[in-house]
């Protein structure tokens, strides 16, 4: 059964935060302190379980002084892809997102998953652009 929790106490966090090691940094090659860039503290954290194990993450956060929120550092380890689980953490932080009353809501997607962004409302702007040595692509989500 899938569930998708906030990540407040350290041992969500520490299992975030194992998720994003396994996903960015072993499987895509980004160096640990991109990935831990300094904003954790002031962002929100969803922790994606399926039978009680963690298998997905992400953040989002309010961006000072725009009047948007960013969604970042969406992740799903390999064996659990193609479930349900990323889809079921964005619409729990969509949700989450639209109780805080921004006027959109931004990401940068890899561009082998803009796609699944695409799906759920988001629209691509400006060109493709590196992270990491990954290319990307921002997106943005308006909000009635």
């Amino acid at each position: 059964m899938l569930a998708v929790i906030p990540a407040v106490d350290e041992n969500d966090l520490s299992a975030a935060f194992a998720i994003r090691r396994k996903v960015f940094c072993e499987e895509q090659g980004v160096a640990i302190d991109a990935d831990l860039d300094g904003l954790d503290a002031d962002a929100t954290h969803l922790l994606a379980l399926w039978n009680d194990a963690p298998v997905g993450t992400l953040r989002w956060r309010i961006l000072e002084g725009s009047g948007e929120a960013k969604v970042e550092r969406v992740a799903v380890l390999p064996a659990e892809r193609h479930r349900g689980i990323g889809q079921a953490l964005m619409r729990a932080a969509l949700d989450a997102i639209a109780r805080k009353a921004p006027r959109a809501i931004r990401l940068n997607a890899q561009t082998h998953v803009v796609g699944f962004y695409e799906v759920l409302g988001f629209c691509p702007e400006g060109p493709v652009f590196e992270e990491e040595g990954i290319p990307h692509r921002r997106m943005r989500l308006p909000l009635p």
